[in-house]
């Protein structure tokens, strides 16, 4: 675990100088939030495209202290699913909420290449053939769905407000 976390931070802060975003398709700009953002799918390996939210996630990554105990109830569940990510990089929740649940996903063993990410502008709107709103009834980011093997889904989390912690919401999608 603690090799994989230095792994992961290691690859944020090296991919952090890589700066090449020419024809990779997942950044647009968005005229109403004046800023590029996120849009289609996405991995870790695209924040070091927008700098601000890469050194936004990385600190926050490094400061939170998940809770072990909770991690602990749902761990080898969620390790036998499937995880998505409705994301928007412009949006304050996401920019808190998304580097707490990578933390969480990493401490519970879950392989953080096999999450799904799709970002989002400020409609919503992914800018390409996947149609968020339609898809998955996206209406608030950021959205984490947990699907079991055969595709059904599980459960999700829309856009916590932090009264309960996102280790206790995903102990409820977990539960028996």
């Amino acid at each position: 675990m603690k090799v994989s976390c230095l792994f992961l931070l290691l690859f944020l802060f090296v991919s952090g100088f890589s700066q090449d975003r020419e024809g990779d398709g997942t950044l647009s700009y968005d005229p109403v939030k004046e800023q590029y953002v996120f849009v289609g799918p996405i991995g870790v390996e695209h924040f070091s495209y927008l700098p601000d939210f890469h050194n936004i996630f990385r600190e926050h990554y490094e400061a939170y202290g998940p809770d072990m105990g909770l991690i602990s109830e749902f761990a080898p569940r969620l390790r036998q699913s499937r995880v998505l990510v409705v994301m928007a990089s412009w949006c304050p929740h996401t920019q808190v909420l998304l580097p707490r649940f990578f933390r969480i996903l990493e401490e519970a063993g879950y392989p953080l290449e096999d999450v799904e990410m799709i970002g989002v502008n400020h409609l919503l709107d992914s800018e390409d053939d996947i149609d968020p709103v339609g898809t998955y009834g996206v209406e608030e980011v950021p959205l984490f769905i947990f699907y079991n093997r055969l595709g059904d889904e599980i459960g999700r989390i829309a856009s916590p407000d932090g009264e309960e912690s996102l280790e206790a919401l995903m102990v409820e999608v977990f539960k028996l």
